[in-house]
């Protein structure tokens, strides 16, 4: 399997580079025939089988329409507590100005924020003065920045590697899920919607309906639901009006969206107020570095687990099923799905891997327990020297 994205700084271009390690590159799904009753791991990769997976492999480039004006305004927001920028993130930063060289960069800290709220949504300031973690505060933002101005909102640890404009287009909001082996395997759920990366005109209904119930979650237990991916992953369906539990893997080969609903959305996905959640191709294609990869691995070799899940959670077999914790309201289908995904990384090849990626997530956000050492700062702008500051 391809290793966990490492960065590596070049001093010569002071670009982030991918290493990827993969075994045996040379392997090809035309060489897996079909027989569905076979799951297709890592172990037992040249099994003839025609296996099942979480979302359709992409074979095309981000659906788009043609049209003088985007839906989504070209305008870029990342935003850190304040202007002195770590080393770490700065070719990062470089990366969507050198791809996206006419969009407008909007870059947001602590005091801007602030500012922000007071002025445009007094109501809300005192929610935004009394959050008890920073980290409440800069998930809170991206809802109202995109909301007030449209664009895309972009972690800090986000690197782009081509243009944005094709993506623009055909949808008003698009809200990426996580890697759907996180889903599965960490969230129990075949699909969680994130918050990492997002792109929506300005006024969009959704913004507001986010914008609407972060008061009421301001004191969850919860981190990630307080305002994060978590919030948003559940106000997703809520304002959609369907069901989480109702949604599944997505079967259709020639579909984008990396997952099917047995009741329609509210609104259909190119709707002036609908939500388009891509695969996960596009933009989120990479593992978080702190994925459990072994343990996930550990449960797809479990033949008992796979097999009988009920035996497996019962009679005192629990033991058996250790090496990854899955939930009994996760089905068997998302568990084989999700192992097949896990083997599909081990045998695509790097340039198949990010064939029409546009964003490739490092992973060494708020929410990580990182490594990285934040230092040498720089400060923003002179490193977009055309920055806008609120």
């Amino acid at each position: 399997m391809f290793s966990d994205a490492e960065i590596i700084r070049s001093s010569a271009s002071n670009i982030l580079r991918l290493h990827w390690n993969v075994a045996e590159t040379n392997r090809s799904f035309a060489d897996v025939k079909k027989n569905s009753s076979v799951l297709l791991t890592a172990d037992n990769i040249r099994k003839n089988v025609d296996p099942v997976f979480l979302e359709p492999e992409v074979t095309e480039d981000f659906p788009t329409t043609t049209g003088d004006e985007p839906r989504i305004p070209h305008i870029i927001h990342q935003t850190y507590k304040s202007e002195s920028i770590p080393q770490v993130y700065i070719p990062l930063i470089q990366s969507f100005i050198q791809h996206n060289r006419n969009w407008t960069y909007f870059f947001w800290t602590d005091s801007s924020a602030r500012k922000l709220i007071s002025e445009r949504f007094p109501n809300f300031l005192h929610t935004w003065d009394n959050y008890k973690k920073g980290v409440y505060r800069a998930d809170a933002l991206r809802y109202f920045v995109l909301h007030e101005f449209g664009g895309i909102y972009v972690d800090l640890d986000f690197q782009c590697l081509r243009p944005l404009d094709r993506v623009t287009y055909k949808y008003s909001a698009i809200f990426p899920s996580e890697p759907l082996e996180h889903s599965v395997f960490l969230y129990k759920m075949p699909l969680f919607v994130n918050n990492a990366i997002m792109m929506s005109r300005p006024k969009h209904p959704f913004l507001k309906y986010l914008m609407d119930r972060l008061s009421w979650s301001r004191n969850n237990r919860n981190l990630l639901e307080v305002a994060g991916p978590a919030f948003v992953h559940r106000q997703f369906f809520n304002y959609n009006g369907i069901r989480q539990v109702t949604v599944d893997a997505n079967g259709d080969k020639n579909s984008t969206v990396p997952y099917s609903a047995p009741k329609h959305m509210k609104f259909p996905p190119d709707h002036a107020d609908g939500i388009y959640v891509p695969n996960t191709h596009y933009f989120m294609n990479t593992l978080a570095a702190n994925f459990p990869v072994e343990n996930a691995r550990n449960t797809c070799r479990n033949k008992v687990f796979l097999d009988n899940m009920e035996q497996c959670y019962g009679n005192g077999q629990r033991r058996r099923c250790k090496p990854m914790k899955i939930s009994m309201a996760q089905t068997h289908s998302n568990i084989k799905r999700a192992c097949n995904e896990l083997a599909r990384r081990d045998i695509r090849s790097q340039e198949d891997h990010f064939r029409f990626t546009y964003t490739v997530h490092h992973w060494f956000s708020s929410y990580a327990n990182s490594r990285i050492v934040f230092q040498n700062n720089s400060d923003i702008r002179d490193i977009v020297p055309e920055v806008r500051i609120f």
